[in-house]
């Protein structure tokens, strides 16, 4: 995993802390399940959703997102059938109109660790994060860019006040696996619990 330049010690700590609970098998149910085996009338002819799992929470609550732009590809018989859907820039989208992601306050935590779970998992994740006062402004840069691959954990530091752009990968390498291949754009806004 690439740290990025807005991360703190004591977020590093903390996923240090939960992966060696996950690889013990403390986190089971916050983490990623395997993929569905594609048989008859089992197609996946668009993205996943995503789940977002607070891991310190005692509670197992999932914040689910559906993908607002995709590129997607299935099988048909002997070719193969692309689908996509071009949604609007993160920071286009008017954080009133989504439902937000309400980040709780762990003793002024700085950011709250979230599993991204998902039926399928996608072979990396890269997620961009802007503060929520950059809204309306697609040329703003993002704060910070973080990539993580299929051997990491996906653990995603989060904050209130944020737009979140996950961008996530399904690699044709595993089209035998998967049952499809594509890329998917995910649009989280989080506000203080």
């Amino acid at each position: 995993m690439k740290i990025g330049s807005g991360m703190k010690k004591e977020t590093i700590l903390w996923i240090g802390i939960i992966s060696i609970l996950m690889l013990a098998g403390c986190g089971k149910s916050g983490g990623l399940t395997q993929g569905p085996s594609f048989g008859e009338g089992s197609l996946q002819t668009e993205p996943p959703a995503v789940q977002l799992t607070d891991v310190l929470s005692s509670v197992r609550q999932e914040f689910t997102v559906r993908s607002g732009s995709y590129s997607w590809n299935v099988p048909d018989g002997e070719e193969m059938t692309g689908t996509s859907a071009c949604g609007v820039h993160p920071l286009e989208t008017a954080a009133d109109t989504v439902e937000t992601l309400k980040i709780p306050d762990y003793q002024k935590m700085d950011a709250v660790l979230y599993s991204l779970g998902c039926e399928t998992p996608p072979d990396s994740v890269m997620v961009e994060e802007w503060e929520l006062s950059q809204a309306g402004d697609p040329e703003a840069p993002p704060v910070d860019y973080t990539v993580y691959e299929r051997e990491d954990s996906y653990l995603i530091p989060m904050k209130p006040d944020r737009i979140y752009y996950l961008y996530a990968v399904w690699e044709e390498d595993h089209l035998d696996t998967n049952g499809f291949y594509g890329e998917a754009g995910y649009v989280v806004v989080t506000e203080r619990k």
